[in-house]
């Protein structure tokens, strides 16, 4: 059986609204929470066995500038933790952080040189092939490495398995986030992703997107009205759509196997950022939404009701969970964590990206970098400082680890 891997950091949004309730400031400057219902408790459960948290970092020499980084990463080595133990570390010399995956428990990173890219699994060529491409995302189902990556020679995006081209394309773009779990997926033994090629028609200019299923791909059979895709999904066999219905601002709606869902919102308002995620398999939507110079960040559910909306501040990132939506907000040289209307705990630190946060079984987690730049904490929810890293969180998951000579 082939096991699939769960890669951390659902998506992260921000939003914005411009009802007559929206307008009044947070309290005491802070912002003002919506939610359906009061939040539970912050219950920090078991985490499932086999599966463990990792984080992956870039580890600088003493008396590095990162925020400079005028010596352009020099001497600075990829760490891998396990449970808060180090596991691998590696020269982090042509490797891009952003490029860097956990996948069922490896640190996978692409390398660059010679007009070849090379694909790394804890610091061992995994595989090799001609051409310089940006790696944007990566996933395994046990036996085999997919990755996505755009050139960065020409134009256009290919799919790989184990280095051999599945599917490539000159034109169109990629539908779906780059953070995160980024647009490969892997849903009932198949991967997949979805692009928009555009096109002149009748009206204007629109798109035509595909499903790309193993390296074959079909036309979406969307309806007339859809304008414009922000993200598409398949899960459990149902192709989920976020999409844009009308020229006009503040138009949308999500379709499952073109099921209409209008997305509820008011008038004059522009959403922008909409992404697909599940939770206790329904899916939801979130997005920005914006008006009249404020910004909120929504929740929908499966039926287009919003179940959560707050104002953004400086940023927002968002995690759903049982228990209510965790967000990491950043106002001024502080962070603060939330719980729905619940403020958990705040700090000075900063926040390096969507991956370096993520709810799982034991409850939520972040990665905050110190002010200084030189550490990083891992802390729970409450607060809790649960390990430090010298240097920066690049991404923190729960994975299940799967070794390489393990039936599958």
């Amino acid at each position: 059986m082939k096991v699939k891997i769960l890669i951390g950091a659902v998506a992260l949004l921000a939003l914005t609204q411009g009802c007559d309730y929206f307008k009044n400031p947070g309290l005491e400057g802070r912002p003002r929470w919506y939610i359906k219902s009061p939040p539970r408790p912050v219950v920090h459960e078991e985490v499932p066995e086999g599966y463990s948290m990792y984080v992956t970092a870039f580890e600088y020499p003493d008396g590095y500038d990162y925020i400079r980084d005028t010596l352009h990463g020099a001497g600075a080595a990829i760490v891998l933790y396990r449970d808060g133990e180090k596991t691998l570390a590696m020269p982090a010399d042509g490797i891009s952080s952003d490029e860097c995956r956990v996948v069922c428990g490896h640190l996978y990173a692409p390398v660059r040189s010679g007009g070849m890219t090379s694909i790394l699994c804890d610091g061992e060529t995994l595989f090799s092939y001609e051409g310089e491409e940006a790696i944007v995302s990566i996933v395994s189902d046990g036996e085999s490495v997919f990755t996505l990556g755009r050139s960065l020679t020409g134009s256009g995006f290919c799919c790989r398995k184990d280095g051999a081209v599945l599917f490539s394309s000159q034109k169109g773009s990629v539908v779906g986030p780059a953070d995160g779990e980024g647009a490969l997926r892997l849903d009932e033994d198949d991967c997949i992703f979805f692009y928009g090629v555009p096109m002149v028609s009748v009206g204007g200019q629109k798109s035509i997107y595909y499903m790309v299923r193993n390296g074959e791909q079909e036309q979406l059979n969307l309806p007339s009205e859809v304008v414009g895709v922000f993200d598409a999904v398949r899960k459990d066999g149902v192709v989920n759509v976020a999409a844009s219905t009308s020229a006009a601002s503040g138009s949308a709606a999500l379709y499952c196997d073109n099921v209409k869902v209008k997305l509820t919102t008011s008038s004059n308002v522009k959403m922008s950022g909409l992404r697909i995620f599940f939770l206790d398999g329904q899916a939801y939507v979130t997005g920005f939404v914006t008006s009249g110079g404020y910004v909120i960040r929504v929740v929908w559910n499966s039926a287009g009701k919003i179940v959560f909306r707050t104002e953004c501040s400086d940023a927002h990132w968002i995690y759903p969970a049982p228990s209510g939506y965790y967000a990491v907000e950043r106002k001024g040289d502080e962070i603060l964590l939330s719980l729905g209307a619940s403020y958990l705990f705040k700090t000075e630190a900063r926040f390096w990206g969507s991956r370096c946060a993520e709810y799982f079984g034991g409850g939520f987690h972040a990665a905050l970098l110190d002010p200084d730049g030189r550490k990083s904490t891992v802390y729970r929810s409450d607060g809790t400082a649960l390990m430090t890293v010298d240097g920066v969180v690049t991404e923190l998951c729960y994975s299940a680890l799967i070794l390489p000579d393990e039936d599958p």
